[in-house]
């Protein structure tokens, strides 16, 4: 996969995408969770947005090699734990 600068659904426009069946939201194939919400709050903050949705569906892999920001770092996380 490769960057590049796209806007609308031509961003979307490489092998690694798919589009849900359900709802027809995009999503990255291998990815090892999808979450498909509903929006229900959109805000503009300054140069950013800020958004509620609702889970509506959650996608995941049967691969998992969770990776989080805690205290000042990335860590690793054990899923068996």
């Amino acid at each position: 996969m490769h960057c590049r600068s796209a806007t609308g659904t031509d961003r979307f426009d490489h092998e690694a995408w798919r589009f849900d069946e359900v709802n027809g939201l995009p999503y990255l194939q291998g990815a090892q969770a999808s979450l498909f919400c509903e929006l229900i709050e959109h805000h503009a903050v300054g140069t950013h947005s800020v958004m509620l949705a609702s889970v509506e569906r959650v996608l995941t892999s049967a691969y998992a090699d969770p990776l989080v920001y805690l205290d000042g770092r990335f860590r690793a996380i054990d899923p068996t734990r």
